[in-house]
């Protein structure tokens, strides 16, 4: 994994007219999942002649057993982390065959010499995905249907688009950068099998959320509500001042809260509900994991139900979120906002490590500075942690320390009598040492391919990633300044995470423009230079040969190159390259640029594919405004240097 940005979307027009999309066999025809009742432990799934795609819900089994069972000639599955079939042929010897297993909740394209009936066990099916970049073919999770562009809701701009497979053989798609009278894919089904499509970053935890019918989203709304009553508004007066943050009832005697909210109090006021004011005092606290519990004088009112905190793993990356608390901090005796918590929802992004080894939970949800304290739930009401730190330049950066793994703590506290102070870690020296670039790709950092004599930039990468050895807390703001030849390529600020420390992910830079050169890196702290490395490293070339244009039309794009004896149709709606790519790899990004007498039509990039490469999609583009007879130009750009043009005058109809 690496730390990016998400991409513009790639610009594809799939060739219809050749029945090849999504890089699958020609004429697959799909096998239509019906799950039977809801009760049973099985279902059966009707097969058609030649291919079907079908979501397999058994326990693993082996790939040789049903092809066995079912006769089949071939079963394939992809693998989205390499871009490619896992495939077994009966008639190959085993150890031939890449793929040996059939994993429960994977989809399976297999091809029968007849219709067949499989019959599998339903185990559950995750309805949290890993999406790669790139190409995945993937199960629709819940039991229920949903529409497709809010299925594909959690992808965000980064997906290009979602396909699924007919009984006829042709796809029904959903392209969002298409007008919605072209889209064919309006809803997904249960245990539908769906081609996703994503562009360049790194993976996407895909929390596929059930529609209308199901009782998740009640169940849920009706526990949050339920734990609202236990949420706490916490004021607490310190010398010179006061500030605010929430809590948690934990206890008929004890609030839980975030010790960054009662370390320096002198007085602490809990409000309950708009009837009930009491004080409270601090009778445990550890400040590494930014836990305290505040004791109520008299305890917490009888109408309140203590909220259970997890004692075991119950959440993932990915799992659903309720966080409650007070966004910001008002009066006291402002009844409606003091006695009015606001609940939040999101997901856990991320479960990291910080250099002192506490756990921390990761959210893409919405906090702000008055939320500290206040607790995260699972949507059976259960406080997995409190809000504790986010990134105040960043959105969707927010963090609490996880429950479960700091049990230790949490039982001390609760059973503390008095104040119980860990102290925090000694600032230490901030270095950055043992740096070395490596190639920054479409999907990922390449551990590799050290750069340098041995390994070039190829015409696939993006940029570079930093390897080194970081001597320095969890947070601390680092300035890195890349340059290419002297001239600034990247200048970003930021914080290191505990995942860059321990190297699971890795800064790097992704310019618009690359070529040989002297790459160098500068990283400051408060404008000391804190590390710094520069090496020549040479860059591979490309060229786009062999261009020529033909019609886009509403199927698909043309075979005859437009020209004297072809013109465009009224029905067209643009155009359509065909070129040979000579020593573009997968993944090259290309910079297209289309005008027509010296008027701009289309202008973007896309990064290249194998349906690219193979002839079986082609770059398009598909004015918005109108267009007619005169010169249509194409240049198309790679690092900022021109490697394929061409201009030809075509008449339309």
């Amino acid at each position: 994994p690496r730390r990016t940005l998400p991409r513009c979307r790639t610009h594809l027009w799939p060739n219809r007219r050749l029945g090849i999309l999504l890089l699958l066999i020609l004429g697959i025809a799909a096998g239509v999942p019906t799950p039977t009742q809801a009760e049973t432990t099985t279902r059966t799934v009707a097969l058609s002649v030649g291919w079907s795609a079908v979501v397999y819900t058994g326990p693993d089994v082996a790939a040789a057993t049903v092809a066995a069972d079912l006769d089949a000639d071939v079963l394939t599955v992809w693998d989205a982390a390499t871009q490619e079939y896992d495939t077994f042929y009966p008639a190959l010897p085993a150890a031939l065959n890449s793929l040996q297993t059939v994993t429960s909740g994977t989809v399976v394209l297999l091809q029968l010499p007849a219709a067949r009936s499989w019959t599998m066990d339903v185990l559950p099916v995750s309805p949290v995905m890993t999406v790669q970049a790139g190409w995945n073919l993937l199960p629709w999770a819940p039991a229920t249907a949903l529409p497709a562009a809010e299925a594909v809701a959690p992808l965000g701009s980064r997906l290009q688009g979602l396909y699924r497979l007919t009984a006829a053989g042709t796809f029904d798609s959903y392209l969002p950068a298409l007008p919605a009278q072209f889209v064919t894919l309006t809803q997904v089904e249960p245990l539908d099998a769906l081609w996703v499509s994503v562009g360049a970053g790194p993976p996407i935890p895909w929390a596929q959320v059930a529609g209308e019918g199901t009782t998740e989203p009640d169940t849920a709304t009706s526990t949050a509500s339920e734990a609202a009553q236990a949420v706490v508004y916490i004021e607490s007066a310190e010398t010179g001042g006061s500030s605010c943050g929430s809590g948690v009832v934990i206890s008929p005697t004890q609030v839980l809260t975030a010790a960054h909210v009662v370390a320096d109090a002198t007085t602490i006021t809990l409000r309950f509900d708009e009837e009930s004011i009491r004080t409270g005092e601090v009778t445990g606290i550890d400040t590494a994991s930014d836990l305290a519990v505040v004791t109520v004088a008299g305890g917490v009112p009888a109408t309140l139900t203590p909220l259970p905190w997890a004692q075991t793993n119950r959440v993932n990356v990915g799992s659903d979120l309720w966080i409650w608390g007070f966004p910001q901090c008002w009066d006291l005796n402002d009844l409606f906002v003091a006695a009015n918590p606001t609940l939040t929802r999101g997901i856990v992004s991320a479960v990291q490590t910080d250099a002192n080894g506490s756990v921390l939970l990761q959210t893409d949800a919405a906090l702000n500075p008055g939320n500290s304290g206040g607790p995260w739930l699972t949507p059976d009401g259960v406080v997995v942690g409190l809000t504790s730190w986010g990134l105040t330049d960043s959105e969707g950066l927010g963090f609490a320390y996880s429950l479960v793994d700091h049990q230790t703590v949490m039982d001390a506290l609760l059973a503390s009598d008095t104040p119980v102070v860990t102290a925090e870690p000694a600032p230490v020296a901030a270095t950055v040492s043992n740096m070395s670039f490596v190639a920054s790709t479409a999907a990922f950092c390449d551990l590799s391919r050290p750069l340098g004599p041995r390994h070039n930039l190829r015409a696939s990468d993006l940029g570079l990633c930093l390897v080194a050895t970081y001597n320095m807390d969890v947070g601390t703001e680092l300035r890195l300044l890349w340059t290419l030849d002297g001239i600034a390529l990247c200048d970003e600020t930021g914080g290191v995470t505990a995942s860059d420390i321990r190297g699971e992910t890795l800064l790097y830079c992704d310019p618009p423009a690359l070529h040989s050169g002297i790459y160098a890196l500068t990283i400051q702290l408060n404008g000391q230079t804190v590390g710094s490395h520069s090496q020549y490293i040479t860059r591979d070339a490309v060229t786009v040969s062999e261009m020529s244009f033909v019609a886009a039309a509403l199927d698909g794009c043309g075979f005859a190159p437009l020209g004297p004896t072809l013109n465009l149709a009224v029905s067209d709606l643009g155009l359509c390259l065909v070129a040979t790519y000579d020593a573009v790899e997968l993944g090259a990004r290309l910079d297209f640029f289309w005008s027509v007498d010296g008027n701009t039509l289309c202008s973007y990039y896309m990064l290249v594919t194998q349906s690219m490469t193979s002839g079986t999609s082609f770059p398009y583009c598909q004015p918005e405004s109108p267009f007619g007879t005169g010169t249509y130009a194409l240049t198309i750009q790679h690092n900022g240097q021109t490697v394929g043009s061409l201009s030809q005058y075509i008449t339309r109809n």
